[in-house]
């Protein structure tokens, strides 16, 4: 069995050097940071169960205790986990992957629970409840705009233009966001928010849009989930709002209100950058007064265009009369001099 310290520097360095070509093709070191602790993780439980890390050594059955001990949560985590991990083995020249396809589908979501949103209410007071240039933004991206968490973390300063970002979202793909009215401001207050924070700060990482400076550390840097995390239920809390409350809740909340506010299905799927429309319907989760208003919006649609049909009815059947009379007017003049 290998030693601690051995089998840390083996797993390190076979990580790496799957690492390394990623890094060329230009992925974000954010998301390169995520690979290296997924595999980290996953690559050291085999190891506390005396298994084989060495990527061309790992069989069948360590893949099925990974299945069954580890890859056990939520079913788009485990599709993202088990697909790094199947391509480290493939770069390995391990060919595993072919005998565990990826499950078809498998992070499809048909229904999402009714508590998955705030209120418009609720929504207005997180918005107005935020204290520093820093949580105004991410409210703002997020309530406003329908970033993602992974899309504030990776922003970087070039990606902003005037009048949209460009965003690097799922699958290496970017999009522009558009901005809505006070975007502009709200990025301009935290551009002169951390210019002031790393006031005096070596080597800030001014790339970046969104960073932080640790509390008992003078050091710079991305921000964590966890501390996003945490920025949330801190002013949900001084919102008002005892419920938990995070990251994705206020993106499907922002689609709810641009739903509301009158915008189309399709300008919401562009919006949500969702490649289908049936996903978007989801994030809506539609309730029955929306439904109501929707009626009521038809109701009124449908009358009005009963009343301008009854109108061009009406007038039609006027002129009709008219020419009638003015026909037979002419027919009695003409009888009336015609020779007897």
């Amino acid at each position: 069995m290998l030693t601690e310290e051995y089998a840390s520097r083996a797993i390190k360095e076979k990580i790496e050097e799957f690492i390394i070509p990623l890094s060329r093709k230009g992925l974000k070191a954010i998301t390169l940071n995520n690979y290296r602790e997924l595999l980290y993780r996953d690559l050291w439980f085999l190891h506390e169960d005396g298994r084989s890390v060495v990527p061309s050594k790992i069989t069948a059955s360590d893949i099925e205790f990974l299945i069954e001990k580890r890859w056990t949560g939520a079913p788009k985590y485990n599709h993202n986990r088990r697909s790094v991990f199947f391509r480290f083995l493939q770069y390995h020249n391990n060919n595993l992957v072919k005998e565990y396809p990826m499950p078809v589908n498998s992070c499809v979501r048909t229904t999402i629970g009714p508590d998955k949103w705030l209120s418009d209410e609720e929504a207005i007071a997180m918005y107005l409840a935020c204290e520093d240039p820093v949580e105004r933004w991410v409210c703002h991206a997020e309530l406003k705009l329908g970033l993602r968490r992974f899309d504030l973390t990776n922003i970087m300063r070039d990606d902003v233009f005037s009048g949209y970002v460009d965003v690097l979202g799922k699958g290496g793909k970017r999009a522009p966001v558009a901005f809505v009215g006070d975007t502009s401001d709200v990025l301009r207050e935290l551009y002169l928010h951390l210019e002031r924070v790393i006031d005096g700060v070596k080597d800030p990482p001014r790339s970046l849009l969104l960073y932080r400076i640790g509390s008992y550390r003078p050091k710079v840097g991305v921000f964590k989930k966890t501390a996003l995390d945490n920025m949330i239920k801190r002013i949900a809390k001084r919102a008002g709002i005892d419920r938990p409350v995070t990251h994705h809740m206020l993106r499907r909340t922002c689609a709810r209100m641009w739903l509301r506010s009158g915008a189309s299905i399709d300008e919401i799927s562009m919006m949500l950058r969702h490649s289908s429309k049936d996903t978007t319907m989801i994030y809506l989760g539609l309730t029955v007064d929306d439904l109501k208003k929707g009626a009521m919006r038809f109701d009124d649609y449908f009358n009005a265009k009963k009343a301008n049909f009854r109108g061009v009815e009406n007038s039609q059947m006027k002129g009709v009369s008219q020419i009638e009379k003015v026909d037979r007017a002419r027919f009695e003049l003409a009888a009336s001099t015609m020779p007897r």
